[in-house]
């Protein structure tokens, strides 16, 4: 990690003096807003203590650390050892990629293809286990074999039938003195075998350091300590007030007994032990602290064929039953005007958020940094717009350096739980994983957001007597469309024909998602219906997690990463431009002590970390500010830059004006022209929130003063950005393909967004 990038709203504010006028509007109501914060008897403990075996080491036994590879992008492994980490480019002799090894037949070592895999040093690897899924063949043969200084030793030659549905295979690593590289020779007739995970197993002499790896079955995945058969784990443990040892546990196979001991240096028991039965899934495991002491707290497996163990903390006893839940909720794809309480046309039904908002300060003028999901919620969950994330597309994973909002709550005794709805959102894409203690998110494709919901309701209780963050996330709004039928004929008079050979579309198929044409809908009405259906779907699951006790006290952030077109901009159903529909989102702020208020106020999705935090008073130098200093109408507007997918265009918005500059040619799909380098159009969003008439010519010097400001504020970009490579499955990005998300660039952005073309007739307007 490194320090936070401050804001540099300061610096650009004098670059704007004839945009900011004043503010856009008062609240609805008269109530005062205080500066709402949680009560100081729900404020997390100092006496709180997390991850408390990283203190500690292995003692006896045989006790088991891990060398864990992370999901398998194409060609690339990255493979973290017990003294560090490092990548691994994953090729076969041929020279193949994609974490697949064509072979052909053969028998005895013919046809038998390699994939080397250099060790970090002083690692003394037991076991290797692969996670291995092939196509067509009958035999597939696994051999190891291990490469040390003076000598090359092959493992045994395992053989079974190839299967399409991955298969966890181990296999027995021989000992090798000072080994440098270990090997796994694949043979047989398969065509292509696809290697998805590996993973070293080491046994850990006496008082080695302990060592975490993320772990877990399938979705499920926590940083964990492995202990084996008969290993024993121990860590100093101080503790100044009566409490209780959580953790959650799993078994190596399929089951496994734990015995956990809080001892004094002499031995004698501090604590009532905990024996525990453990089976593949994780399990809740809770120990009672019965006093203030100094002791020694011990894992033991006692029984089985090892363990892991995660989410290991202290927690003292509080007098409130329920200490603070903060939860943050993003809505995928979620336009600020499909929201009961903004929307004045009756385009969505949101009775639950509508009551949620009856509690809030609706903050009906926020604005996304973007129109892509990744780029968004990497950019509200480190507090930094894209120009200084440089991560412009769901390709590019948020780089581990980067400070997180989950790191700052884990950091302060928070537990951490997210869970998510769609593919490009899981660890291996997004990095978003990093700070949260359970993160939750589809291997391919989109799921029901009901499914990510049970989830999250599964382990809120999990997290009883200790401060917890949840974020949750929900895709149901997002296109392909698919709300149940109930609700999209809330918005479609029944007797009429969505596919009718009597209407048409009129939009030039050029102009339309493939699953548009697909359905073979002739009725714009109806499209417009099935999105509604998927806003008053997400509505539906609100109504069941708002409903939730611990969430009913705590504090509730809904919003969104971006909106979407229904035919602004030539754009129908999708949001591959960026302009007011797709910028501007929902946003409900609620929480103990602030008043219940709408605001008409100019504020920015990126700060509601920075709120969060505030409000759990957690001392902090997370970007951004204070959203309830923004409730008041005498708050003046800001200027609020945002910059689109992939770089190709950027926006400002002041003063309820929206300039929008052209960074790259755009002669893409799903649109029904062709934006020039350096275009510039400008739009009166508070007469015109469709963006349907530019008014450019008549405004022309407040759009070359606009225009300025933008310009200067993508080329005042703060640092190299935060981004991480991620080279895709052909899988991977089919699915990608599937959600609507083809073309544009990959890999993370580097040199200035802006790049001015002087032959340009548009740059040539706008010149000094």
């Amino acid at each position: 990690m490194v320090p936070a990038l401050t804001t540099v709203r300061a610096v650009l504010l004098p670059l704007l003096p004839l945009l900011v006028i004043g503010s856009c509007g008062g609240q609805d109501d008269e109530s005062t807003p205080t500066a709402g914060h949680l009560p100081a008897q729900l404020v997390p403990s100092e006496l709180l203590q997390r991850d408390l075996l990283d203190k500690g080491r292995y003692v006896e036994g045989a006790s088991i650390a891990t060398v864990t590879t992370l999901e398998v992008p194409r060609g690339m492994w990255e493979v973290k050892g017990s003294n560090g980490s490092m990548e691994i480019i994953v090729r076969d002799q041929g020279g193949f990629p994609l974490g697949t090894v064509p072979i052909g037949s053969g028998v005895d070592g013919e046809g038998y293809r390699s994939i080397k895999f250099p060790l970090a040093e002083a690692l003394l690897p037991s076991r290797l286990d692969v996670r291995v899924a092939s196509q067509d063949g009958t035999i597939l043969r696994l051999q190891p074999v291990m490469i040390g200084a003076e000598e090359t030793v092959p493992g045994e030659i395992i053989t079974l039938e190839p299967s399409k549905t991955p298969e966890l295979i181990s296999l027995e690593l021989p000992a090798v003195a000072n080994p440098g590289t270990a090997v796994l020779q694949i043979g047989g007739d398969c065509v292509r075998p696809a290697f998805l995970s590996a993973v070293f197993y080491e046994n850990a002499p006496s008082g080695t350091t302990i060592f975490r790896a993320r772990t877990g079955e399938g979705l499920d995945q926590r940083d964990a300590v492995s202990i084996g058969p008969g290993g024993k784990v121990e860590a100093p443990l101080s503790v100044d007030a009566e409490g209780f040892i959580t953790f959650s546990g799993r078994a190596e196979k399929k089951s496994a007994t734990v015995r956990v001991e809080w001892l004094s240096e002499d031995g004698a028991a501090l604590s009532d032990p905990l024996v525990m039965e453990l089976e593949e899934g994780w399990q809740q495991g809770r120990l009672a602290i019965p006093s203030a002491a100094e002791g020694r707290l011990v894992f033991t497996s006692v029984k089985g064929d090892g363990l892991w163990i995660a989410e290991d903390r202290f927690d003292a006893t509080s007098d409130e039953t329920s200490p603070p839940l903060i939860l943050l909720i993003t809505s995928d794809t979620h336009r600020g005007d499909h929201l009961g309480v903004y929307d004045s046309k009756e385009r969505v039904t949101t009775p639950a958020l509508d009551e949620l908002a009856a509690k809030s300060v609706v903050f009906r003028d926020c604005y996304a940094p973007t129109n892509v999901t990744n780029p968004s919620h990497i950019a509200l969950m480190t507090g930094m717009p894209l120009r200084d994330t440089r991560i412009l597309n769901n390709t590019t994973s948020l780089s581990p350096e980067a400070n997180t909002l989950a790191e700052a709550f884990q950091a302060a005794g928070f537990r951490t739980f997210a869970a998510t709805s769609v593919m490009h959102l899981k660890p291996g894409l997004s990095g978003l994983h990093q700070g949260f203690d359970r993160y939750n998110a589809p291997v391919q494709g989109k799921r029901d957001g009901k499914v990510a919901l049970e989830q999250l309701l599964e382990w809120i209780p999990d997290a009883d007597g200790a401060p917890v963050f949840v974020w949750f996330h929900v895709y149901d709004a997002h296109a392909p469309y698919s709300p149940p039928k109930e609700l999209v004929k809330r918005h479609y008079p029944s007797g009429q024909n969505p596919k009718s050979e009597d209407k048409s579309l009129d939009i030039p198929l050029t102009s339309l998602a493939p699953w548009i044409i697909q359905s073979k809908v002739t009725d714009r009405a109806y499209l417009d219906a099935l999105y509604a259906g998927g806003v008053d779907y997400v509505d539906n699951l609100m109504g069941e997690l708002l409903g939730n006790p611990r969430v009913r006290q705590g504090v509730v952030a809904f919003t969104a990463d971006h909106g979407e077109s229904l035919g602004e901009d030539g754009v129908w159903w999708d949001h591959t431009r960026l302009n007011h529909s797709t910028v501007h989102i929902p946003l409900i702020l609620r929480c103990p002590g602030l008043a219940p208020a709408r605001s008409d106020v100019a504020v920015e999705q990126i700060d509601i970390g920075k709120t969060l935090l505030s409000i759990a008073e957690i001392e902090n130098d997370f970007p951004g500010r204070d959203l309830r200093e923004r409730v008041s109408p005498e708050v003046p507007d800001d200027p609020r830059f945002s910059v689109s997918a992939h770089g190709w265009s950027a926006a400002v918005e002041a003063d309820g004006w929206l300039l929008a500059l052209q960074m790259k040619r755009y002669p893409r799909p799903f649109t029904q022209r062709t934006w020039e380098h350096g275009e510039t159009e400008l739009y009166y969003i508070q007469d015109d929130p469709q963006s349907t008439n530019n008014v450019l010519e008549e405004n022309f010097e407040r759009a070359k003063r606009m225009r300025k400001a933008l310009t200067r504020w993508l080329q005042d970009s703060q640092g190299g950005g935060f981004g991480k490579d991620v080279l895709l499955t052909e899988n991977a990005q089919k699915s990608l393909e599937e959600l609507g998300y083809a073309g544009g660039s990959t890999g993370k952005t580097t040199g200035t967004l802006w790049n001015p073309d002087p032959e340009s007739e548009w740059n040539q307007r706008f010149a000094e």
